[in-house]
């Protein structure tokens, strides 16, 4: 199943992603940490989450939104998907999906995941 098209739920904290796996204990969903939170729990925060919560059933998807920084930052962690705006302009874009192409890391648009609160 395309990664766009299963059910994403966007988290804030370590408590909104076991509050997901609680419902959906054996389902495949998405699981979107949220730009606002990221910008001040920081590239360490999502790293100790990415190994904690490193389960099959669960694509952790990081929304750096446009920060360059933040973006370079986690696609040379173990991040496996990042979730970027459409606004990046598109020589830069080039460069980001390059690294990531490198790194392994997918690299998906915020506005066409189907983003559900929990």
């Amino acid at each position: 199943m395309n990664i766009y098209e299963q059910q994403t739920f966007q988290i804030n904290n370590i408590t909104d992603i076991r509050l997901v796996r609680k419902k959906f204990p054996n389902k495949l969903i998405n699981i979107l940490h949220d730009y606002n939170s990221i910008k001040w729990q920081g590239p360490n925060y999502v790293k100790a989450l990415i190994k904690k919560f490193k389960k099959k059933e669960i694509n952790y998807i990081v929304d750096l939104n446009d920060n360059i920084g933040l973006i370079l930052t986690l696609i040379n962690s173990q991040v496996s998907a990042i979730a970027i705006s459409e606004k990046i302009k598109k020589q830069t874009l080039k460069k980001i999906l390059s690294i990531a192409k490198d790194n392994n890391v997918e690299i998906l648009y915020s506005k066409k995941l189907r983003i559900e609160k929990i």
